[in-house]
């Protein structure tokens, strides 16, 4: 990956990031509140030795060399004993051993002895019983081998452990600190981990990757709601969907009269309006097309190209009403008939598969010279995959930074095992700089069998590219 598109992925992905960097900032902030404090006092203690002869740099010498051991000797069990009976403590020898810490430097003679305790006066009383006891029993080890002598080592406390002002632990500033670095760490691990788990599709290039079909086109997001046609839409958009009506035209030339159904994988993937627009646009190039609403349960096409229901096609397949009456002319442009769905049945799968549905798409084909059938997503059920079956195929609508590869490989799934032939896709809300402007001419094979696909789209100059 380039430096751009690290960027990119963290652009995308900035919502994990800061959700994780405010988890763990809050649980380094809880964590200060929370946690017991813990004090620490500390003692310095000189340990020194008796010259008998005339050599005093011996005996520091040999002093030196016994450092260790008196080191070893601070936390033995006679001298946390003795220090437990001066401050009465009811804990054991191991409990108090473990709240100690002894320091010895090299070439030293003074022992650093720390005791923590989460009160302060308690963290000093400690180290100073336990200075004093050790004292005691260092003197008492080394007897001098003349009466009247002093010992042999000496050891004396030099410096006094006072109560501490401000714990060790937690630090509030340290651990804030450590909280905010691992958040950002975590954070951006979190964001590469979605990224790569979702690979939500972004660019043209990307969807021919992950569908191995010819890449009809890319239309624009607008953040206001459209109306379902290019009907008082900017010129750029209808011309997204003039461009997706032309080569759609070029795909599968062995047909004349075409049935498709548009659908994605998902719902909110642009499919019904695709659709709405795509009918309109073919019908602008002076052919006779058709509309049809068969996605039972959404049932969005009337309410989109704002047409009076006369029944729909569930009255048309029960019977109710005549194919002929059902088709409404739609009032925005010649050559156009919408069918809307009609009431929405029990179960929309036996609707659609039944023969009824088969006689009424024959009658389209000789009827209309193009159909295009709404449908609902692939993944929501077998509706859609279907249908597709029953015509000549499917476009697949993708939705710019919310279809995944994931996604587009499932839907994949479902039309190959219903038989069905993925015509090509569509690449919907997309920003401008998402839009590839480069035809690709081929379709990159995919590693993994899909479903079946329509001829390779020869290459057409304008927004997104053949796969």
């Amino acid at each position: 990956m380039t430096t751009r598109a690290y960027v990119a992925v963290l652009r995308r992905q900035w919502p994990w990031i800061a959700g994780v960097l405010l988890l763990c900032v809050g649980a380094a902030a809880v964590a200060t509140v929370v946690l017991p404090p813990t004090y620490q006092a500390q003692t310095t203690i000189y340990v020194s030795g008796q010259a008998d002869g005339e050599y005093p740099v011996a005996v520091v010498e040999a002093t030196l060399s016994r450092m260790p051991s008196y080191r070893q000797l601070l936390t033995e069990d006679p001298v946390l004993d003795g220090a437990m009976e001066q401050l009465g403590m009811a804990e054991s020898a191991d409990d108090l051993r473990g709240r100690l810490v002894v320091d010895n430097e090299p070439q030293s003679l003074l022992l650093k002895l720390s005791a923590t305790d989460s009160d302060p006066a308690r963290a000093a009383a400690v180290a100073n019983s336990v200075a004093r006891s050790f004292v005691g029993v260092a003197s008492s080890l080394d007897t001098p081998t003349v009466a009247g002598r002093p010992p042999v080592v000496s050891a004396r406390i030099v410096n006094v452990a006072n109560p501490p002002i401000d714990p060790i632990s937690p630090q509030s500033g340290t651990t804030m600190g450590l909280g905010l670095v691992a958040g950002l760490i975590l954070g951006v691990a979190a964001a590469f981990a979605m990224d790569t788990r979702g690979r939500r599709i972004r660019t043209a290039a990307a969807l021919a990757e992950a569908a191995p079909a010819a890449h009809l086109g890319s239309t624009l997001h607008r953040p206001e709601p459209d109306t379902g046609t290019p009907v008082g839409m900017p010129a750029a958009d209808a011309a997204d969907f003039r461009r997706l009506a032309a080569n759609l035209q070029m795909v599968d030339l062995a047909h004349e009269h075409k049935a498709i159904v548009v659908t994605g994988p998902r719902p909110a993937t642009g499919a019904t309006t695709t659709a709405c627009n795509l009918a309109v646009a073919l019908a602008a190039t002076g052919r006779r097309v058709a509309l049809i609403d068969a996605d039972l349960a959404g049932r969005r096409i009337a309410t989109t190209m704002r047409i009076e229901s006369v029944g729909g096609l569930t009255a048309v397949l029960t019977g109710q009403t005549p194919f002929g009456r059902a088709m409404r002319t739609w009032s925005g442009g010649p050559g156009l008939s919408v069918l809307d769905a009609g009431t929405s049945p029990p179960s929309a799968i036996e609707f659609l598969r039944s023969p009824q549905m088969g006689t009424l798409i024959e009658e389209l084909r000789i009827e209309y010279e193009i159909v295009v059938f709404d449908a609902s997503p692939l993944l929501d059920g077998p509706e859609a995959a279907v249908l597709a079956a029953q015509v000549d195929g499917a476009v697949l609508c993708c939705r710019s930074g919310r279809t995944t590869s994931r996604e587009v490989a499932a839907a994949l799934t479902v039309l190959d095992d219903a038989s069905a032939t993925l015509l090509g896709t569509v690449l919907t809300h997309t920003q401008d700089e998402e839009r590839n402007p480069t035809p690709t001419p081929t379709v990159p094979p995919r590693p993994s069998p899909g479903p079946r696909t329509a001829g390779s789209m020869p290459s057409t100059a304008g927004t997104g590219s053949p796969a």
